[in-house]
């Protein structure tokens, strides 16, 4: 399960909106580690559910999007 959901993260790494929660998932780690920093993957995509909302919001503004459907673009 491990691998899975290393493998899954390294997918969307690369995506724009991944980025806050990419850092509260290495802020997690330092505080429990890397194994146990997944446990709390939920958590911390609820706290960055703001700072998402955010950037969708900006590229919607700048017109790269028009609309939140087209956040994976």
């Amino acid at each position: 399960m491990l691998e899975t959901n290393i493998k899954t993260i390294l997918e969307i790494e690369e995506r724009y909106y991944f980025a806050p929660i990419k850092k509260g998932l290495e802020t997690k780690t330092k505080e429990v580690g890397e194994i146990r920093a997944l446990d709390y993957l939920t958590e911390i995509m609820q706290k960055a559910t703001s700072k998402v909302e955010t950037l969708i919001q900006g590229r919607i503004k700048d017109g790269i999007i028009s609309n939140a459907d087209q956040a994976s673009i």
